[in-house]
């Protein structure tokens, strides 16, 4: 069974602010008037019935009977769990006691932890009945549970939550009830947009699917979505949201532990809505050191891995993450002008209390910056959370008892061409470590392809196939590049070969059908994208792409069908309000076709759009609104068109 030490008598807190107890002096500290406070806010989050902790602090009695574990955990900074050291770094929602909170509990347990008067007792706090946030917008259950075992290692399974959205939506928070928190270590949250998660959980008999590793699923929007003992969901930042496109599955991966006896778990997950789009530009960047190779004893193995940033971003989170040989982590941001800054700094980590840590307020980094992240792992028996009695040899690998080092960062960045050099440097990064990695090939002739380095990007692919010549992601990325270089009968024959190895694959047919439409094949482009419809209904680009071939084919009226039904999966789809205003205009429905303009150049002001509104109202006989829109195209740099 996976070591998990008894918690004892404190815990995670709701807020980071103090309680606001008056001062104790040595003379007249009492439960009622300045421990009650302490504990209620602490530790409650946690010790009452149905939560993660093993029994309630409700009560003078039940707190007084553990006045020395409470004395003792609480000294040794064991509890509330927090790992991070104060010295470096702000963090919100920090778990770590006062000191002058630690200083009245120690004193209270010396003088033999009394009552005081029980009018001085605060009430209660409720306990959170039902979302923290309020009632979601949309909630996710699993249709059925999952047994976790008696006995045995730790589990990690992966939950796959189809999300039955009909348009295009914006996140701007998520919470986790993950049902029996008991069995509950740490959970984590991706949005998988390629069906590649189903697949995997359709292979398992039982609900979900085993492993660390959860598809083709993502970081929504460079948003790290997590779940621990006594979190506190929060909302995001006006405009650092995430978009939710129709026909996504939420995976949720669940890190169980067995507690003796068989346990069932049925997460939920809740989600709330905003109107409002993304408007900053958030990503995730992982450093990682996967050259894990620990010889049984090593009491101080170093793993680190660092990265310069050719672009300026703010910090805005850190998830390290390390098992459980690990003992001190440091994460340092070396700056241009010599200035070292300790980002974060773990001094005893503990698997058992990994946590995310958000900063209070973004860190500047510079463009230069170099980040380090170095962790030191203990193999040796004097580390008591060694799983191995005696030690073993320890590599890389995905359970608990094998290894991993990774860090990820959350990065606030000024414009898309930033975002997209700090994800260069990192797969660059990546290649030259570990240059026969097929996952880092692709994942730089990815980030190549995004910024029209087409050359590149196709070099990076090959090489990623001539060590995985049947990974279906590398053909078909470089099927897409070469369709962009001009080769169309080798990008052709890369697509299908990538269909053979995934029938079906709807990501294969959307640029099966991208390709198609390149070689002027529009029946064919057709047929592919109504493949990609066929696996997700809700696709809105698939619906667009459609109306685009259908048009193309002279088919209007099913074109119009299209467009309007890609409309209504994405409102802010101005090329579908574009293509339904030029259908419309055919039709001589000049109001529809102003209609349709109008909306369209609201989302994006083309100036082709200026010239064909300005057509529409000259044929409505409004001369005055005609030239305007003539006028506006000539200021957007639009050819004028008679």
């Amino acid at each position: 069974m996976a070591l998990r030490p008894l918690l004892l008598a404190a815990c995670l807190v709701c807020s980071a602010s103090a309680p606001r107890a008056r001062a104790a002096t040595q003379a007249e500290v009492t439960f009622s008037e300045h421990v009650a406070p302490i504990v209620f806010q602490r530790c409650l989050p946690c010790h009452r019935e149905g939560e993660s902790a093993p029994f309630q602090l409700l009560e003078h009695a039940e707190v007084a009977r553990r006045a020395r574990q409470i004395a003792e955990v609480t000294r040794s900074r064991f509890m509330p769990p927090w790992l991070p050291s104060p010295e470096h770094g702000a963090f919100a929602d920090s778990r770590r006691l006062s000191d002058a909170e630690l200083d009245t509990l120690q004193r209270w347990v010396a003088s033999g932890a009394p009552a005081g008067d029980p009018a001085r007792l605060p009430p209660v706090p409720p306990a959170v009945e039902g979302w923290q946030l309020g009632e979601p917008d949309l909630v996710l259950t699993m249709p059925a549970s999952f047994l976790v075992p008696a006995e045995g290692l730790d589990v990690f399974r992966n939950f796959v939550l189809p999300i039955p959205v009909e348009r295009l939506r914006f996140v701007e928070a998520v919470e986790l009830r993950p049902g029996n928190k008991r069995v509950v270590h740490h959970g984590v949250m991706k949005v998988d947009r390629t069906s590649s998660a189903r697949a995997l959980d359709a292979e398992d008999a039982e609900p979900g699917f085993p492993g660390m590793e959860m598809g083709l699923a993502e970081s929504p929007g460079g948003q790290y979505l997590g779940w621990t003992p006594g979190k506190v969901p929060h909302r995001a930042a006006d405009g650092m949201g995430w978009t939710l496109e129709p026909g996504s599955d939420l995976v949720v991966q669940l890190h169980l532990v067995p507690t003796g006896k068989p346990e069932p778990i049925q997460v939920a997950v809740g989600l709330h809505f905003t109107d409002a789009p993304p408007s900053r530009k958030l990503m995730m960047l992982r450093l990682r050191d996967d050259d894990i190779d620990i010889p049984p004893g090593a009491p101080a193995h170093v793993l680190e891995d660092s990265v310069v940033l050719p672009a300026p971003a703010a910090l805005t989170m850190l998830y390290p993450h390390v098992h459980w040989l690990g003992k001190r982590i440091e994460v340092l941001a070396d700056l241009p002008d010599g200035r070292r800054e300790v980002l974060l700094l773990i001094e005893d980590w503990d698997f058992n209390w990994q946590d995310e840590y958000r900063c209070a307020t973004p860190v500047a980094l510079p463009a230069g910056t170099r980040l380090t992240m170095r962790y030191t792992l203990d193999n040796s028996s004097a580390n008591l959370r060694n799983p191995s009695s005696p030690p073993v040899r320890v590599r890389a690998g995905n359970r608990s008892t094998d290894e991993m080092a990774t860090l990820t960062l959350q990065l606030l960045t000024e414009s898309v061409e930033d975002r997209r050099s700090l994800a260069e440097a990192v797969a660059r990064h990546r290649v030259e470590r570990y240059p026969g990695a097929w996952a880092a090939r692709l994942n730089l002739g990815a980030v190549l392809a995004e910024r029209g380095a087409f050359e590149e990007a196709a070099t990076h692919l090959r090489a990623g196939l001539g060590v995985e010549p049947d990974n279906v992601e590398l053909q078909m990325n470089l099927g897409a590049v070469l369709a962009s270089l001009g080769q169309l009968p080798e990008a052709q024959a890369c697509l299908e070969q990538a269909l053979r190895l995934s029938p079906g694959n709807p990501h294969v047919h959307a640029n099966l059908a991208q390709l198609e439409g390149m070689r002027g094949r529009w029946s064919e482009a057709a047929r592919h994208h109504r493949a990609v419809l066929a696996a997700n209904p809700r696709d809105a680009r698939a619906q667009r792409g459609l109306g685009a071939a259908l048009l193309r084919l002279e088919r209007f009226a099913e074109a119009t069908s299209a467009f309007e039904q890609a409309l209504a999966l994405d409102p802010r789809d101005f090329q579908a309000h574009y293509q339904l205003g030029k259908l419309a205009f055919r039709a001589n429905r000049l109001e529809d076709a102003t209609r349709h303009f109008l909306a369209g150049l609201e989302l994006q002001p083309l100036p082709e759009a200026h010239l064909d509104l300005a057509r529409v109202y000259a044929a409505r006989g409004m001369s005055a609104e005609a030239e305007r829109h003539r006028e506006a195209a000539q200021r957007l740099g639009g050819a004028q068109r008679r």
